[in-house]
């Protein structure tokens, strides 16, 4: 007779593949080839690979499809479309705050009859403090909806989205701002550097990144269209 307060023997951890001679599922279908073991916290790895590359928990492409990762790089004329229009959105806010600002200074100071040099001092400081807070809201028209959904305007009417490569999800706050502030550094330094950045998606291989994803590991996706569904036999989901 057996002591029911000894230690008793538990199954599986969860997320292990069942096994023994009775399993059977769905009417006698065997456990799938290459399930992935679970994590230290109890759930499932299937991409142990890493984002964007079959793990062990699935199974390759077919040859056709072997050069292809998933999801699929946006297309380089859809980033460039989505650019321009973000452009046309975020270079106004700049150009408001800052010529506003500039107006708005030299209408306080008309007519107060001050010296050059008093009016150097106040209107100077203000003006710059305007620039800064258009060059701010600017980039932040970038930095914010990246690190919260990977999509600008231009990136939803576009059908593309950022994504951090070690996770899939959009990047952090942290990763968006310096993606942004690479790509305002090239463009600044010259028009080379503005072009370098603007064209590496076409001869990057296989995830078509730009220089300044490239500097902090993101990359564009596409999200809608024919390019977002998975070809035959890739598992994966659109966003």
């Amino acid at each position: 007779m057996s002591d029911p307060y000894s230690p008793q023997p538990y199954g599986p951890p969860y997320g292990a593949p069942p096994t023994g001679p009775d399993y059977a599922p769905h009417g006698g279908h065997p456990a799938p080839p290459g399930y992935a073991a679970p994590a230290p916290g109890g759930y499932a790895v299937p991409h142990a690979g890493g984002y964007g590359a079959p793990g062990p928990g699935l199974p390759p492409p077919p040859p056709e499809h072997a050069d292809q990762v998933w999801p699929p790089p946006a297309g380089w004329g859809a980033r460039v479309g989505a650019y321009i229009v973000d452009t046309l959105i975020a270079l106004p806010i700049f150009l408001v705050c800052f010529y506003g600002g500039l107006g708005l200074i030299i209408f306080i100071l008309e007519g107060q009859n001050l010296p050059e040099d008093q009016e150097a001092a106040i209107g100077i400081p203000t003006t710059l403090l305007f620039g800064a807070l258009g060059a701010f809201l600017s980039f932040s028209y970038f930095w914010f909806p990246h690190a919260r959904s990977g999509r600008t305007l231009g990136k939803r009417l576009f059908g593309i989205k950022v994504v951090s490569m070690k996770t899939g999800e959009p990047p952090s706050l942290g990763l968006s701002a310096g993606r942004q502030l690479v790509h305002i550094g090239m463009a600044s330094v010259t028009c080379v550097g503005w072009l370098i950045d603007v064209l590496w998606p076409l001869w990057d291989q296989p995830y078509q990144q730009a220089v300044h994803d490239k500097a902090v590991g993101t990359r564009v996706i596409t999200v809608r269209g024919a390019g977002a569904a998975p070809p035959p036999g890739r598992p994966g989901a659109a966003y």
